[in-house]
This record gives C-alpha cells, structure tokens and sequence, in this order.
C-alpha cells in the first residue's frame, strides 16, 4: 500500500495544494474505513462524493482531493478531474512496482482466468489481486494503490466498464504479460458491435512495449487477429497454440478433470468448477 504525502499528490495530479495533510494511503470509497487515508471525491451520474467531504473528515481522513475547495479539518489538494487524478496516482504507484505485473481482458472468464494465474504465482509469495470482480474504475486504480508492501507479483483484471475503458486503465495497468480471454457479444451497450468489442479489448495487445507478452486465443478468430507490436512474446493458447488442452471431462457435477499440452510436457488437473 502506498502511502502519500500531500505536496506528493498535489505534484503528481498536477493539483494545489490548498490545506496540509498528514501522508497517508489512498481511498475512494466512503464505505471502507477512512481514518488516516485520502480520500478521492469522485463525481459521475447520479452522485458526487464531494457532499460527503464532511463526513469523511470527521471519520478521521487525512485529507480530500476535490475538483473544488472545500472548508475542512484535513488536507485539501484540488484538482481539475478527480478520476484522472487518481489514475495518475495509480499510474505512479505501479511505476514504483518492481514485479511483474499480469493484466487481463476479454469478453468473459476474466475473473476465472485472474484468480487462476494468481494460484499460480503463489509460490513466488504475496500476489495482489482485484477484490472480488471490481475490473474498472475506480477498482483497478485502487488495486494498484493498495498492494500490499510485500507483493511479489500483481494480477489485475481489466474491464470493458466504459467507452475507451480498456485503452485507459491498460495505459495505468502497463502489463508486464497481457492476456485476452476471447472477444463475445457482451458490454454491446458500450462497443455497439461484436467487432466494437473486439477494437475495444485490442489496446491490451496493441500497447504492447517490446519485450512484453501477449496471450491470446486462437480459436477466437478476433483475438488471433489483433495485432502484437514488434518485439513482443507472442504465446498462443489454443487448438494451434504451444498450451493446447487435451481433454476435459466432469468429475461429477462440480469438478472437471482436464490435460494440457504445454512446451514442459503434459500437465493434468482436477478443477473444482463445473
């Protein structure tokens, strides 16, 4: 978790500085328990935090940063657009993060696919992770803020929670290792098309820095033709890919049995998932 110091955020979120505060951690939800952190009054449809700066201060914040001054005991950095302001904070703790960091995307299986890939790291030691299925804003700004200090690795989950929306929490995120699970007819609201929701999860491949890896599916037709910038690791996973699953078959009604192909050999593994 990281803790900032006020001249910090306000040099960070390009804000001012309007009261001190003491340093402390970062928080955008009113529900959680506020005593010592900053909190980010966000405003959208149909609410705006900033009615709630009085309550906040009085359960013991450290300070608010708003898009407008406020009187209260507690710090106070203004800012043009809170939600930027906390994607920059965001942005900055994850630049600090030495480890490696997973990001994944697609149409369905993200949550399956994080919590998976975070089993997975688990021997390394502590992996930081999306609370439960909070994939967009302000949730994966907040999982980068709130690693623990002795996080070895971060998976984070990346959702399609508005227009644009991955190209801008990918660009906070900067994976490490990128993965889309596949391209379906689902956020149809936002991305208008099954070929909208296809250029809209493709930010994850095609922001790719040399060096970086790309998992994809290949029997997703849309997936297997985005685009993976030169110098990327290219890992296919599918019918063609070098990680190919064999077989699958039900235990009982709550487990699977399945083998995979991988450049290691043969791998099998009962999941309790139906």
């Amino acid at each position: 978790m990281h803790v900032f110091d006020d001249a910090e955020i306000a040099r960070i979120t390009g804000g001012r500085l309007i009261w001190p505060g003491a340093p402390g951690p970062i928080e955008a939800d009113r529900r959680k328990p506020l005593t010592g952190c900053w909190f980010v009054a966000l405003a959208g449809d149909g609410f705006d935090d900033h009615a709630f700066v009085g309550e906040v201060v009085a359960q013991g914040a450290a300070g608010v940063i708003v898009e407008r001054p406020v009187a209260a005991d507690a710090g106070v950095v203004c800012v043009d657009d809170t939600w930027r302001a906390l994607r920059d904070m965001a942005r900055f703790a994850r630049e600090r993060f030495a480890g490696p960091v997973v990001g994944i995307t697609g149409s369905c299986g993200k949550t399956t696919t994080r919590q998976m890939t975070a089993l997975a790291l688990s021997p390394l030691g502590v992996v930081n992770e999306n609370p439960g299925s909070s994939n967009a804003e302000p949730g994966v700004a907040l999982t980068l803020l709130n690693a623990p200090a002795d996080a070895v690795a971060q998976v984070v989950e990346v959702g399609l929670g508005r227009p644009d929306g991955v190209a801008l929490l990918v660009d906070v995120v900067r994976p490490d290792v990128r993965v889309i699970t596949n391209v379906g007819p689902a956020h149809l609201d936002v991305a208008g098309s099954v070929a909208g929701v296809a250029r809209q999860k493709a930010p994850m491949f095609t922001t790719a820095q040399a060096g970086d890896v790309c998992v994809g599916a290949t029997d997703d037709a849309a997936v297997a033709a985005m685009v993976r910038p030169a110098g990327v690791r290219r890992e296919d996973v599918g019918a063609s890919g070098r990680f190919r699953l064999l077989s699958a078959a039900p235990v009982d009604d709550l487990a699977v049995h399945a083998r995979w192909a991988t450049p290691e050999g043969e791998v099998e593994a009962r999941l309790s998932t139906p």
